[in-house]
């Protein structure tokens, strides 16, 4: 739940409150954290017995509140406050817990509700339980909140001294490498390229592996050997293919030990400071994904950084023996392996066929990270909205694959288990998580993706292409995003030229996107003056505007095709799902 409630937080940030405003985006930011941090401090004050009862039920509360009353404004309302009870309620557990003398029951539950949160990303295909409406979601958020809150009751109160300080620093790292890469499975299938299936199963068996080798007795040579491999591990990331399955699993095995013995045999010193070395945890945390998706793919060397700060107090451990009991495995096993049972299950509705003869339909789209116009989740009515324009062919942009900053939404694994009709490609643009996706009815023959001139602006910017076989012969299909906002034009007039280069004038030829550019700008001037032909242009719809969806005023998202192909009929769809209209061409190939 608190890793629900730090996603939640920062698409809010992002999308809704800064509306893509770097600069205030991380001011909002440190200001939440902030308020958490210096809240867990507050709440200390107040003279209340079993503060982590009250404080989980609060946080309960608030995460029911916002499943059933989501909205431009209490979305992020309801996601602040979850995330800022959330970091008041762990110094608060972790201090209950070592005065029970419970910590490393403490440290396997963190490792645990991780499990089970990916089980539940697993189950929804990518989505989350925070990305999801409707009553069901409520009833499920209902039951999580009693859930987490009976386990809290269950803590005991205690007389030791207060303890476990040092594991409430390294849960904020520990997190940060769960969120970008240990649990990422949609970077992971992207960089090994391996089914889906195979990555579920990897990170599955990372962490029963880790929690049955974390009950088992080691010497203290052998567990410093351990965690070292494990945070050497981390230097690897996802960069040698199928191999990173196995660095995964010694990464999630090193950072387990790691994270226990940091909770029960830490250094002795400031051991009882929970509250204090919790802030400086959680002000790491935030330092680290500020800086991580700063730079994206040019800081993984973060990852060893982080996993050393996590390790690190386990290495000055002193010697304990751990119980011997298979339980936290199999407690991780049971949810882990159903979910990827249920996930193997297809969706109910059925599906029209491919259309025959020599027509095509073809719709443009970008599904804004699966966020609605006021940046709420929407990823189940864009796919609703996909489905009822029953397109033979569909581009998507802005397709994430688990960035935490638009809330861990994998939209690409959810639009493929929800369309089984369409065969799927994804090509990456800005690091493996942020890319574009093509829907086709017809089989897909070959598929890959390029990058487009990046001059100054902050996110790299591409296409994915496709062979398809389609009505008479092989046809090539393409959907890009060039730079977004005002003072790029250089950029996207490159990135024009570079499009049309790679076009080549190839016959049978569809080139669809959003492609940040007015009809009478240069970087659409280039494109025709190609060869390529504005269908919507040709079909009559050369006037209507496709951004914004609740309030148009500008065509943005077009469909090109080679001059062989005819446009026979176009329009822009309504609809709020995403900011911006999708765009729906008919098409007569020769």
């Amino acid at each position: 739940m608190g890793i629900q409630a730090v996603r939640m937080t920062l698409a809010m940030i992002i999308w809704n409150v800064a509306e893509d405003n770097t600069t205030y985006a991380g001011q909002v930011a440190a200001e939440v954290f902030v308020a958490g941090v210096v809240g867990s401090f507050l709440v200390r004050l107040v003279p209340l017995r079993r503060q982590a009862v009250w404080l989980g039920a609060l946080f309960g509360l608030i995460v029911v509140l916002r499943q059933a009353l989501p909205g431009e404004n209490a979305s992020p309302a309801f996601a602040f406050a979850s995330w800022i009870v959330w970091l008041c309620w762990l110094p608060a557990f972790i201090r209950q817990a070592g005065r029970a003398g419970l910590l490393r029951d403490a440290a396997t539950g963190i490792i645990l509700g991780v499990a089970v949160q990916i089980a539940g990303e697993i189950a929804l295909h990518g989505l989350d339980l925070e990305l999801i409406d409707g009553p069901l979601s409520v009833i499920a958020a209902l039951l999580l909140a009693a859930a987490f809150v009976a386990a809290l009751v269950s803590v005991p109160d205690g007389n030791a001294p207060p303890s476990g300080a040092w594991g409430a620093l390294v849960v904020g790292p520990y997190l940060f490498l769960e969120l970008t890469l240990l649990t990422g499975l949609g970077r992971i299938e992207v960089d090994t390229r391996l089914p889906q299936v195979v990555a579920q199963l990897a990170v599955a068996l990372a962490f029963v592996v880790a929690l049955a080798l974390a009950v088992v007795p080691i010497r203290r040579a052998v567990r410093v050997l351990i965690v070292a491999l494990g945070v050497a591990a981390l230097a690897a990331g996802t960069a040698y293919g199928a191999a990173t399955l196995a660095t995964i699993v010694l990464a999630q095995v090193g950072l387990t030990i790691g994270l226990v013995g940091s909770f029960t045999s830490g250094p002795q010193r400031l051991d009882g400071r929970v509250h204090l070395l919790s802030a400086v945890g959680w002000i790491v945390f935030f330092a680290l994904i500020f800086v991580f998706y700063s730079y994206r793919d040019r800081v993984d060397f973060l990852w060893p950084i982080a996993g050393a700060i996590v390790v690190l107090p386990s290495l000055l451990a002193r010697e304990t023996t751990p119980p011997r009991t298979l339980r936290p495995a199999l407690a991780a096993a049971a949810p882990l392996l159903g979910a990827i049972v249920i996930a193997a299950i297809p969706p109910a509705n059925a599906h029209p066929a491919a259309r025959g003869g020599g027509e095509l339909v073809v719709l443009t789209y970008n599904v804004h990270q699966g966020l609605d116009y006021w940046s709420v989740p929407s990823a189940a009515a864009l796919v609703d909205r996909i489905e009822s324009a029953n397109a033979d062919l569909v581009g998507l942009q802005e397709v994430n694959r688990g960035w935490d900053l638009s809330a861990g939404i994998d939209f690409f694994s959810y639009v493929r288990w929800r369309l089984p009709q369409y065969h799927a490609a994804y090509g990456r643009m800005d690091t493996a998580l942020f890319g574009n996706a093509i829907l086709s009815r017809y089989p897909i023959t070959d598929s890959s993706y390029g990058i487009l001139p990046h001059l100054s602006s902050a996110l790299n910017r591409g296409y994915v292409w496709a062979t398809v076989d389609a009505p008479g012969g092989p046809l090539t299909f393409v959907t890009t995003h060039f730079t977004a906002y005002e003072g790029f034009d250089v950029e996207r007039e490159a990135q024009a030229d570079a499009f049309a280069q790679f076009w080549a004038k190839r016959p049978r030829s569809i080139l669809a996107g959003d492609f940040n550019a007015h009809p009478q700008d240069v970087t659409i001037t280039r494109l025709l003056s190609s060869g390529l032909v504005d269908a919507g242009a040709a079909a009559g719809i050369g006037s209507e505007f496709t951004y914004s969806s609740g309030a148009p005023h500008e065509r943005i998202d077009y469909v090109f095709v080679s001059p062989e192909i005819r446009a026979v009929a176009a329009q822009v769809l309504a609809g709020t799902a995403s900011d911006h209209r999708p765009v729906l061409v008919t098409l007569r190939l020769p």
